[in-house]
């Protein structure tokens, strides 16, 4: 706990303890205003408990304003402690001079206080256990007033009241620990990102240094009739030329390797001379192929080779003399091993930064996520405080009991669920199945309803029935719904119209299955529109331009599209469509 008013040093810290302590004190005004208010309508002299609070009122006004000015970020930590001890000993002051002198309330409002302050207000152990003592030293003085002894203290009460304090201290300081070990986190991210860049663009410098070799190679080969022979036999691709009846005319030294023969032993012969009886068949009817439709084709192959099995891409195309007769075929053939193992390397790193995405997309909403999360929280704790509070009483019902059981048994479950969902998102991908989209849709809206609510944001979900399943992994077409969800929201916080609606829309569609997000937001400037889904293209200033083009990445993967489109009124609507599973693998669903 030490660390924590270092930990308030920083600028945003001690913004936010501000910001949540004026918060605070709006509440305190807010409820001495409405007690205050409440005794005057009942037609009664202003007691001294009245101007009690009127005098906290006033004064909880006067911090929500003097809290705001520049100069007290510096004595951010001193001045919360301080605002926050003198509404104990203020609410104390006014419990004593009620008139029916009982301090029962003023205990629960200290308890309240507690809870409350241990989760919102960023202060750590040590700012909490400061304001705890001056509660309870308040408290205590409450009751020795209007006691005359503190007998009360040693009740269950009196103890529950100390548990309470205490378990307030312990969870500020958990709930702090959390917000620092969420910083690390935060920060290893962000180095897994910069490395995941640096190696993209690696990749991206290796593909282009080896793709202007293959081209310069392909133009020195063209060069001069007088180079050509020494070119081809030096060429890594399996080179060769056929006469019409599929009698090797010339060869190149790596067809020699890979066949294992000198070209001697090829030269005049035909495919069935010189390989297996069922690459020889292939190659022939290709040949004819070739021949018969005049022009080069070009295709991908496995052939056996020595026992192994590698795969060419491979040219075929005719051969005419000065009159235009066809003597011959020439064909190459590239080995597209290492291409291939390339490729799977991208997708793999393209899995990675996929995953680095939903961390990215989850940190966005935490805020939300967690106002989410503790809604259920608190209502259970207010359905386990009321039945206790029965049970102390000695008139608790077990209708009542059994209904507050049940509350509390519905409020866990839909914790459960939150959490279940952001579980499900960030998971690493998983293999791919036939998914409901409208389900996907359903969690989407669900997760990000809390922060569109923050933004007063009007989320619709419009689901097309008996919609068929497409074949995807779930969690990645999850992204990309709550990214171009998240997008939808943002562009409509920066709106300046009345009109703040995110509509979320399933259809089936051209054999498949399309989603559509809509937003009422300023829309897309041309010069953003034209390169969009470019990757590192972001109009956010803390974003990484990386949604849109990882969104689109995993659209095409899984052999679907995305694009966008500006309304008709305001906004722009973006759309992606995946097709439909195999019958065999798929079931419609309402």
């Amino acid at each position: 706990m030490a660390a924590v008013p270092s930990e308030l040093g920083t600028y945003s810290t001690r913004r936010l303890l501000l910001w949540r302590v004026r918060v605070t004190m709006l509440i305190c005004a807010g409820g001495g205003v409405f007690f205050g208010t409440k005794a005057l309508l009942q037609g009664t002299a202003p007691s001294p408990q009245f101007w009690t609070q009127v005098i906290g009122s006033s004064m909880a006004v006067a911090a929500f304003f003097l809290l705001r000015q520049r100069w007290a970020l510096r004595w951010a930590y001193a001045l919360a402690i301080f605002s926050i001890g003198v509404a104990y000993v203020l609410t104390a002051i006014a419990g004593i001079l009620s008139p029916t002198g009982e301090y029962a309330t003023t205990s629960v409002l200290f308890i309240g206080a507690a809870m409350t302050t241990a989760t919102i207000v960023p202060w750590g152990g040590i700012g909490q256990a400061i304001t705890v003592v001056i509660g309870a030293a308040s408290l205590a003085a409450a009751v020795l007033i209007t006691d005359g002894n503190l007998h009360v203290l040693s009740t269950d009460a009196g103890a529950a009241t100390a548990i309470a304090f205490t378990l307030s201290v312990i969870t500020a300081y958990e709930v702090n620990r959390y917000r620092f070990g969420h910083r690390r986190e935060l920060l290893m991210r962000q180095r897994g990102e910069l490395a995941i860049k640096r190696m993209n663009a690696w990749l991206e410098r290796r593909v282009a240094e080896r793709t202007a070799e293959l081209a310069r190679e392909a133009a020195e080969r063209i060069e001069s009739q007088r180079r050509l022979a020494d070119t081809v036999d030096h060429s890594n691709a399996m080179i060769s030329l056929k006469d019409p009846a599929g009698r090797y005319l010339l060869v190149n030294r790596e067809l020699e390797v890979i066949v294992g023969r000198p070209r001697d032993e090829i030269i005049g012969r035909t495919d069935a001379e010189v390989f297996a009886a069922d690459v020889a068949e292939g190659l022939r009817a290709h040949d004819e192929d070739v021949l018969r439709r005049a022009r080069a084709v070009s295709f991908e192959q496995e052939l056996v080779i020595s026992g192994a099995t590698r795969t060419f891409v491979t040219v075929k195309f005719p051969l005419h003399d000065a009159a235009g007769a066809t003597y011959g075929v020439g064909s190459v053939a590239t080995d597209i091993g290492r291409m291939k193992q390339l490729q799977e390397d991208l997708r793999q790193h393209q899995d990675e930064l996929a995953h680095v995405l939903r961390l990215h997309t989850i940190t966005e909403m935490a805020a939300g996520l967690a106002h989410e999360i503790n809604q259920p929280l608190c209502a259970i704790t207010n359905y386990a405080q009321g039945g206790v509070q029965r049970l102390r009483n000695g008139n608790a019902k077990p209708r009542d009991l059994l209904h507050a059981f049940q509350r509390i048994a519905d409020e866990g479950l839909r914790a459960g669920e939150i959490i279940r969902g952001i579980r499900n998102l960030v998971q690493r991908a998983s293999p791919s199945a036939a998914i409901d989209v409208n389900a996907l849709a359903t969690e989407a809206v669900r997760l990000l309803a809390s922060r569109a609510r923050q933004q007063s944001v009007t989320m619709h979900l419009d689901r097309a029935l008996r919609l068929p399943r497409v074949c995807a992994d779930g969690a990645q077409i999850e992204q990309v719904i709550l990214n171009l969800m998240l997008n939808g929201v943002e562009a409509i916080e920066g709106s300046t119209s009345d009109r703040r609606e995110l509509i979320v829309a399933t259809r089936a569609r051209g054999g498949g299955v399309e989603v559509n997000v809509s937003d009422t937001g300023a829309g897309l400037a041309p010069a953003v529109a034209e390169k969009l889904f470019n990757p590192f293209v972001t109009t956010k200033a803390g974003g990484l331009g990386l949604g849109l083009a990882i969104s689109r990445s995993i659209v095409e993967l899984h052999g679907g599209r995305l694009w966008a489109t500006p309304n008709a009124a305001t906004g722009t609507t973006f759309h992606f469509w995946l097709p439909a599973a195999h019958e065999s693998s798929a079931e419609e669903v309402a």
